[in-house]
């Protein structure tokens, strides 16, 4: 080979390089792209399964809406009925018991009016006949002054009669007193109606001071006597 043949030569070659390089690459190529897959065909008697079924499942899924809205009504209609007896208990039971309450605050209002009352009464009572015990006394003294003792012991078993309904354990043992100062005096006399009823008042009076009123009762029996 001479030397004017060798750069022929040498692109020759290259140029095979160059050919066998572009054809590999285009394998490589073609041989990396995807191939595409077949698109299914799908028959008319599937679709209208598939419809159906679609169909089937809305249906149900309606029905089973519908079950729980049911449900979810009559729970919450339950719990409303259950307020509505559980306020209506209370409020009976709060209207009860407010009416108790009245009807007891009145009882003790009432109560405690009825002895208010009878308090009131019975010291009016008290000082009424306290003001009749001291005009009897006045009274008795004023006839005594007269030179009229039987009058005037008759006038002390009146106040006997006062006497228990206001302080008996201090007024009755002052008359007594008086009625024995009057009888021992022996300026006393009595007639009978007078004497009787002087015996009757003293019949009232308490056992605790019955020797004074048999010392009383003896005196009149000597009057009577004499």
């Amino acid at each position: 080979m001479n030397k004017n043949q060798l750069p022929l030569t040498i692109a020759s070659i290259l140029l095979a390089l160059t050919i066998t390089a572009s054809l590999n690459a285009q394998a490589k190529s073609s041989s990396l792209e995807p191939t595409p897959n077949p698109v299914p065909t799908v028959s008319n008697d599937e679709v209208i399964a598939l419809r159906a079924q679609l169909e089937t499942m809305r249906q149900y899924d309606q029905r089973l809406l519908e079950t729980v809205y049911w449900a979810l009504s009559a729970t919450g209609g339950i719990v409303l009925l259950i307020i509505g007896l559980g306020w209506y208990t209370n409020f009976r039971l709060y209207k009860r018991d407010v009416v108790d309450l009245k009807r007891e605050i009145q009882s003790s209002l009432r109560n405690e009016m009825v002895a208010e009352a009878r308090r009131a009464a019975d010291s009016a009572m008290s000082d009424f006949k306290r003001i009749q015990y001291q005009t009897l006394k006045l009274e008795a003294e004023r006839w005594e002054r007269k030179g009229i003792e039987g009058n005037a012991l008759y006038t002390y078993a009146r106040m006997i009669e006062v006497a228990q309904a206001s302080h008996p354990d201090i007024f009755i043992p002052e008359i007594l007193d008086e009625m024995l100062r009057l009888l021992k005096g022996g300026k006393v006399l009595l007639h009978s109606n007078a004497a009787a009823e002087i015996t009757a008042a003293l019949e009232t009076v308490p056992k605790r001071f019955s020797a004074d009123v048999e010392a009383i009762t003896q005196h009149i029996r000597t009057i009577r006597a004499s």
